[in-house]
């Protein structure tokens, strides 16, 4: 959950995690040419892969695979500070985000699972969002 999840390639090379960012603008709240303002309500939308995390039972419906509260502590998120706003904000985890899966990659069947009946995808084929 601290660390970022990196890989190390055959030749001891570390590749770090891309991180995707997109944003919607909900509202334009304020423009003011004279004092190079613009006021927005947006949405961000985090979007990467973790392979060292698997996911049950994914579901084509990506608004399915909602993360939920005690999961969330044990994923790793991005940090996002935009150093050009009035209070430096940042993409937050707290009770405004949203946390889910989109189901990319196929299940696969480890031993235990298939006594359990429970189909695992592994996270680095499985994008995890966080929007805010």
């Amino acid at each position: 959950k601290d660390y970022a999840p990196v890989k190390f390639l055959e030749n001891n090379v570390m590749v770090k995690v891309d991180v995707n960012i997109s944003m919607e603008i909900v509202t334009i709240l304020a423009i003011s040419e004279k004092d190079s303002l613009l006021k927005l309500k947006l949405v961000l939308n985090a979007y990467w892969f973790d392979h060292r995390v698997k996911f049950n039972n994914l579901k084509d419906d990506t608004s399915m695979n909602t993360v939920h509260s005690e999961e969330r502590e044990i994923l790793w998120l991005p940090a996002v500070i935009f150093k050009n706003t009035e209070k430096r904000d940042e993409l937050k985890n707290d009770k405004k985000a949203f946390i889910s899966i989109i189901k990319l990659g196929k299940s696969i069947l480890e031993d235990d699972e298939v006594l359990e009946n429970r189909l695992l995808y592994k996270g680095s084929e499985n994008k995890i969002v966080h929007s805010r």
